[in-house]
């Protein structure tokens, strides 16, 4: 059985939120393990059909905890990319919360056969939540991402449409639909 989760909600990004997301992504804590986008680059995002820019938010609240962004919606192979998952308040458990939030709504709602991300090798943090979740390492890009000024080593993690239903009959998932809002 899953232990409680905090309870969040997605929510589409918006003008408004992007000093927010700017600021997130900058923090000393994230501007190593997460590529920076200048504001116009994050307004273009929420323009474009092909990417889904969140907002990571507590459901009895505000407050925003982070954002996510997705892109290759509309890929014709049905490959989704997780390409950034930014959570400022860490250590409890919203980053496993919004994870799984976004297993939902890749492989539920867009009906995706794979949904795949690289992350920083030396982002230890990450990669075992990754591999808690179910995500499996198909390989390691040496030295492929400028990240902090510098060439940095990623590893590529997937998960498949079958791995993911295999999960949810282990009940290792979300046992209903969780709330993402528009």
């Amino acid at each position: 059985m899953l232990k409680e989760l905090n309870p969040i909600r997605l929510r589409a990004t918006r003008a408004a939120d992007l000093d927010f997301v700017q600021t997130a992504e900058s923090a000393p804590e994230n501007r190593m393990f997460v590529g920076q986008w200048t504001v116009d680059e994050h307004r273009l995002a929420l323009l474009n059909s092909d990417i889904s820019h969140q907002i990571v938010e507590p459901v009895s609240g505000s407050q925003s905890l982070g954002y996510v962004i997705l892109t290759g919606l509309n890929n014709s192979a049905r490959s989704i990319n997780l390409r950034r998952l930014v959570i400022v308040a860490k250590g409890q458990g919203y980053g496993r919360a919004t994870l799984r939030m976004l297993k939902r709504q890749v492989f539920w709602e867009r009906q995706a056969h794979r949904f795949w991300l690289d992350v920083k090798v030396d982002n230890q943090r990450a990669r075992q939540l990754y591999r808690q979740e179910g995500w499996v390492l198909e390989g390691v890009l040496r030295e492929a991402h400028l990240i902090g000024g510098e060439m940095a080593s990623v590893a590529i993690l997937a998960m498949l449409a079958m791995e993911y239903r295999a999960r949810v009959a282990e009940g290792l998932e979300f046992d209903s639909l969780p709330k993402v809002l528009d």
